[in-house]
């Protein structure tokens, strides 16, 4: 299993989680926004562990929870660029070799929200709502190639 986290102490962490619960896991200081470190992830997952069969794309942040009026369009675009974009660059990624092979899974982690917005979640609301398209668009595209995509719900979590 490959693991990926935006920062060495949280990756580090996860991975020894994993292995005192008897697994292994590759560990990946990623950036999911930035195309190039994507890239770069899954090279390294390809030539360690072999080609990306299942996909879990579960990095996500809620942003500065904050009225539209009074949200920052860079805050905006820095969510979007996690929960959106960092679904797509790696999908984008794992689709080709999974095709090829006949067999994949996608796994997208969305929230409530995406159904069910907040007043002052709008960034994350509406990241959330168009990760939901992004997850039908890939079951579409998939599908002939028997590659499934999923997404999920999940309740509150402590991320942290």
């Amino acid at each position: 299993m490959a693991t990926a986290a935006p920062t060495e102490e949280e990756i580090v962490s996860v991975s020894r989680e994993i292995s005192e619960g008897g697994g292994t896991a590759l560990p990946l200081v990623l950036d999911v926004a930035d195309e190039d470190s994507v890239a770069s992830g899954f090279e390294k997952v390809g030539a360690e562990l072999g080609p990306v069969t299942i996909l879990v794309n579960n990095a996500g942040t809620p942003g500065v929870p904050l009225p539209v009026a009074a949200t920052k369009p860079a805050d905006w675009r820095g969510v979007f660029e996690v929960n959106v974009t960092g679904a797509f660059l790696c999908a984008r990624e794992a689709l080709p070799v999974r095709a090829s092979t006949n067999w994949g899974r996608i796994v997208n982690v969305s929230s409530a929200v995406a159904r069910h917005p907040m007043a002052g979640m709008a960034a994350y609301s509406a990241s959330k709502a168009a990760l939901d398209q992004l997850t039908r668009v890939l079951a579409l595209e998939g599908a002939p190639y028997n590659i499934a995509t999923t997404g999920v719900y999940p309740g509150v979590v402590d991320t942290r």
